[in-house]
């Protein structure tokens, strides 16, 4: 049955007092005589003053298997009402099941619930730890898992947001010093040999070594999306936590973060290529290629010695990892498919080979010009292989099974892949997109194809079309074009403006010449 006992406590020390038997409230001495001074607890006579000290509380739990007593105590509440309310909720939490006497930080409980988890790919495993070493642990790793609420939680994410402040801060000095040993490194180059060019060395020295020494404390700005994978990650520990019935409710999803919405694709026009050409800026972080700078890309590297994995990143979608992890076992050059079971990842250089999601796992088709070059492509694979084990007798090829492999038969390295591509589209002098943003092209490729949203999810392995149409499907120019003019035949007109009609308008209009003349240059300009 509920009971419960509260009291009042502070932290002063004072002269005790014996508190039971026959010398109670007679001052307690030592061997020699002298009062003994020491924690006052709950005898402090300045317990009566309402702004003095604070409520606990101390209740008896069910008792445990074997008889064991359970006492629950806390304090540190302002008001004796607050303190009972505390004691009440314990009580009732403890006979749901909760363990209310548990000691376990949120500290320990995230490493222990990592080490646990059995389901996670092996690419987020190192996400999750870093969530929980640079920013869980290191704010509220202390806080009790028991006591810990969403007031916590929030205060993780002000002193992350306060920390981001500081290193914007010192990013802007860090800019500061490079402009500063810029201008002296400037001022040196022009000063005439002398002493005067000997102090103006000197000088520039100095600041480019308090700029390395800057540059080396530059700590990365925790973005508003790192955020939200720091309260996912934390989210998903506290549910566990919760069906463990060691917290009573998962804390994480009371906390609001601002609103992130991941960048938007958009498609390299004659315009951005021009703008591009000019400042050397990208119009968004994920840019997608036009069906014309595509095909400039895989004409460019028609010679490269991975041309055929070119053309399928182009045109297929395929991820990198599936790319490496390839086998020619999962290939019908007769049925004409591709089978993608497997893929390489890799972590700090290191690489693993795992199956992918679910939805990745798939069976995609490809067109008789693929199958060509797949053919040619394992033709010149068994030459590189003969030729390699003729000039290589000790280190013989590495039969891997693999599609694509160096010239000693290992498989690529996923970043070999990445850096690669980065060249060529750079000596391809063609508008820069990443590697992956392949997969967004060959969507709006297909899109533009007439294929089905479902048919072009499950060609990239996605697990259902929202993504496909809300992240990957891009609409290119000349299709839009195409769009507008079937909606404008739909409309009858008595009084419409003819193109020839239009043409011969704007021949009339200088100005509209001259826009005409220019937009000509530029896209001779960008060959697009």
């Amino acid at each position: 049955m509920f009971e419960d006992k509260t009291y009042k406590r502070c932290g002063c020390h004072g002269p005790l007092l014996h508190k039971r038997g026959p010398l109670k409230g007679t001052p307690k001495l030592d061997p020699a005589g002298n009062q003994l001074t020491g924690p006052l607890d709950k005898s402090c006579p300045l317990l009566n003053r309402r702004d003095h000290g604070s409520w606990y509380y101390s209740i008896e739990l069910d008792t445990k298997v074997g008889g064991k007593r359970q006492r629950a105590v806390r304090g540190g509440f302002k008001t004796q009402k607050k303190a009972a309310a505390a004691a009440k909720t314990t009580y009732e939490q403890s006979r749901a099941g909760l363990k209310v006497l548990s000691k376990e930080t949120l500290g320990n409980y995230m490493a222990k619930w990592l080490e646990g988890k059995q389901d996670l790919a092996t690419t987020t495993v190192p996400g999750y730890e870093r969530h929980i070493r640079l920013y869980i642990s290191n704010y509220i790793g202390h806080v009790p898992l028991i006591e810990l609420d969403a007031d916590h939680i929030r205060e993780m994410f002000k002193a992350i947001n306060d920390e981001n402040e500081r290193r914007d801060a010192h990013r802007a000095q860090v800019e500061a010093l490079a402009e500063d040993a810029q201008a002296k490194g400037l001022i040196w180059r022009q000063t005439p040999p002398g002493d005067a060019r000997a102090e103006a060395r000197a000088a520039w020295n100095e600041a480019k070594a308090r700029l390395t020494a800057e540059r080396k404390q530059l700590h990365r700005i925790t973005d508003t999306p790192t955020q939200h994978r720091i309260k996912a990650t934390l989210s998903s520990a506290l549910e566990d936590a919760v069906k463990a019935l060691k917290v009573v409710r998962n804390w994480a999803a009371l906390v609001e973060l601002p609103t992130y919405k991941r960048p938007k694709a958009l498609v390299w026009t004659a315009i951005r290529v021009a703008e591009w050409a000019r400042t050397g800026e990208r119009p968004s972080p994920v840019m997608v290629w036009t069906p014309e700078l595509t095909g400039a890309f895989l004409d460019a590297v028609a010679g490269d010695r991975l041309y055929p994995l070119w053309h399928l990143f182009a045109l297929r979608g395929l991820r990198r990892g599936e790319g490496c992890a390839l086998q020619w076992s999962s290939i019908d050059l007769e049925a004409r498919t591709i089978h993608i079971s497997h893929q390489v990842v890799a972590i700090a250089s290191k690489v693993f080979k795992e199956d992918p999601k679910a939805d990745s796992v798939r069976t995609i088709t490809i067109d008789r010009e693929t199958v060509e070059l797949l053919r040619r492509w394992q033709a010149q694979q068994t030459a590189e292989r003969e030729a390699w084990n003729e000039a290589h007798k000790d280190d013989l090829w590495k039969d891997t099974g693999a599609v694509f492999t160096k010239e000693n038969g290992e498989p690529h390295h996923p970043d070999y892949l990445t850096h690669r591509f980065e060249l060529l589209i750079t000596k391809a002098e063609l508008p820069p997109i990443r590697l992956h943003d392949l997969r967004h092209g060959t969507a709006g490729i297909s899109n533009a194809a007439g294929m089905s949203m479902k048919d072009i999810s499950e060609l990239l392995g996605h697990s259902g079309i929202q993504i496909t149409a809300d992240t990957y499907t891009s609409v290119f120019p000349q299709f839009q074009h195409a769009q507008a003019e079937a909606t404008l035949a739909v409309v009858p007109r008595a009084n419409r403006v003819t193109p020839a009609a239009e043409a011969a308008s704007k021949a009339a209009d200088p100005t509209r010449r001259e826009r005409a003349a220019k937009r000509k240059r530029i896209r001779v300009a960008v060959g697009v």
